[in-house]
């Protein structure tokens, strides 16, 4: 694929989009930080670059795969905002996949629970665990014992932009160990 140069530069946030995360109870949700962790995850990056990448879809048939949360498939403790946030991304998913099957575009998201990452130590780290600790603590509040890895992560992705997965278009497919499947009682 080649890259067209004259394609929009990306928003000066988007890289705070892959770092910015709020927490806080509803009421504790200042509408500062619920304003800019919508404008942010959901609006600005997603939004703004399908947009600016569906003329290029429509005529190569491509795929848009968002990067939403299972936290945009339930809710979590603490975390208003960015459910709000990433519960919008995968609607938004599949608002646009109904809105480009007929073109050939497929449009997913994949929602990803805890994956061993910085961001997973760096939510540890704020909650006054070390990084052993913050892994021991996700791995244990997992269903499957472990946390996802990033590698997991990218073969789903690499299997949803693949032909094998040409009639997949509209779904968001957590990637959890089974912690969105519901409850164990």
């Amino acid at each position: 694929m080649q890259i067209n140069a004259s394609l929009p530069r990306p928003h000066p946030h988007f890289r705070d989009a892959v770092r910015l995360r709020v927490h806080g109870l509803f009421f504790d949700c200042h509408q500062g930080a619920h304003d800019l962790k919508n404008k942010v995850a959901l609006v600005t990056v997603p939004f703004f670059l399908s947009r600016a990448a569906m003329p290029y879809l429509r005529n190569s048939k491509g795929v848009i795969i968002n990067i939403a949360s299972d936290w945009g498939l339930v809710g979590g403790r603490n975390a208003v905002a960015y459910c709000a946030s990433k519960g919008g991304v995968v609607l938004m998913s599949k608002a646009m996949a109904l809105d480009h099957a007929a073109e050939g575009v497929r449009i997913n998201a994949v929602c990803p629970g805890d994956v061993e990452t910085p961001m997973l130590y760096r939510s540890g780290t704020a909650h006054g665990l070390d990084e052993k600790s913050a892994l021991r603590e996700a791995n244990a509040s997992n269903r499957t014992g472990r946390v996802t890895t990033a590698a997991e992560v990218a073969a789903l992705v690499a299997f949803l932009a693949s032909d094998e997965a040409a009639q997949i278009t509209g779904a968001a497919i957590p990637i959890d160990g089974g912690n969105t499947a519901g409850s164990a009682a």
